[in-house]
């Protein structure tokens, strides 16, 4: 398989999602209810959907902060995915509001960076 820049999975990722309103939900991607391929090969049919999915590789969910959120108005929310067999990290921001759920507004290729942090107790 040929790794992709991040360049390469937005574009793949944009490709998709403008496709939602067909046959792929991009939302259920970004709201983890795709966790893998084989979920995607599930919701998708389309022999030129799967081939785009396919380039994408195997990918996980390893940052999300969804589960922190309550309260009413519009409260921002990201989730960070790991496309592994690219070694690439995609931070999707947007915001979450009680009616409306999770709305993904842009995306950004990120590093994971290890940090000291000194408590004092």
């Amino acid at each position: 398989m040929e790794k992709l820049t991040f360049y390469n999975i937005n574009k793949i990722l944009e490709n998709l999602a403008d496709r939602r309103s067909s046959d792929f939900e991009f939302d259920q991607f970004l709201n983890n209810e795709v966790n893998s391929l084989n979920d995607l090969y599930e919701n998708n049919r389309s022999e030129d959907m799967i081939s785009e999915i396919e380039k994408l590789g195997q990918f996980k969910l390893v940052q999300d902060n969804e589960s922190e959120l309550e309260g009413y108005g519009e409260i921002p929310v990201k989730k960070i995915f790991h496309f592994i067999d690219h070694d690439i990290y995609v931070q999707f921001k947007g915001f979450w509001s009680s009616n409306g759920g999770s709305q993904f507004e842009s995306c950004k290729e990120v590093k994971p960076v290890t940090k000291t942090i000194t408590v004092y107790e």
